[in-house]
């Protein structure tokens, strides 16, 4: 993650789409413990014991552009898009950010299978965007990946990481199957919990008393695919 070694308690990161794969989670508790990390998936979610042993939270939901519940027998669940099993809670982000008493997330990081459009639009329009300083978001096939991209741009967000995800097929061998992009929004600085402008111009000082404060906008022309 870019700025990560930055970050000093108290910082929140939300990590969307686990499949019981913990090694982001892992990783940034190993850099950062002082975190607050929270794990939503409906589907798969890491063991409780093993996640409280790890000092993440772990919360059975998923993230959506409505609040719904997806009954037992609904179709296209989970990665698998199989009839789902049991029941399904959906959230926007904009209901779990109030739900669990966050006003601002320093990471957000997203592998939703595709439902990654539909989420950040909701976003968007919900204002919950301008509360986030970081993005890691896997962009699949199905999701028009440049309207996503240009979108956050305009936000304010600026890509730092774009790196494809390749698949082994058993008969059509290696085939890049999606995306992951690293965005951090350009006015973001840690510890801030703001994007705007004018808490983007105080600077940051380090231990020695010294501006420590790095500039995350540097000249941009355009997305290159």
């Amino acid at each position: 993650l870019c700025g990560m070694r930055a970050l000093q308690a108290p910082c929140v990161v939300y990590s969307f789409g686990s499949h019981n794969e913990t090694s982001f989670e892992q990783g940034l508790r190993r850099l950062k413990p002082a975190c607050e990390v929270h794990i939503f998936d409906p589907f798969i979610l890491p063991n409780k014991n093993y996640a409280r042993a790890l000092g993440v939270h772990v919360h059975d939901v998923g993230i959506s552009n409505v609040d719904e519940i997806w009954p037992v027998g609904a179709p296209k669940c989970g990665w698998k898009r199989r009839p789902c099993a049991k029941a399904i809670r959906m959230e926007t982000l904009d209901t779990i950010m109030r739900r669990l008493g966050h006003s601002y997330i320093d990471v957000l990081k997203m592998d939703v299978e595709g439902a990654e459009g539909i989420a950040l639009e909701a976003m968007r329009e919900q204002g919950a965007l301008s509360r986030v300083g970081m993005i890691n978001v896997e962009i699949h096939g199905m999701v028009n990946k440049r309207h996503v991209l240009e979108s956050l741009e305009a936000d304010g967000f600026r890509l730092w990481k774009a790196e494809p995800n390749i698949a082994l097929l058993p008969v059509a061998g290696p085939k890049r199957v999606s995306w992951e992009y690293g965005l951090i929004h350009k006015h973001y600085r840690p510890n801030r919990h703001s994007n705007s402008p004018e808490m983007a111009k105080v600077p940051m000082v380090d231990k020695a008393g010294k501006d420590a404060t790095k500039a995350v906008d540097p000249p941009f022309d355009g997305w290159r695919f």
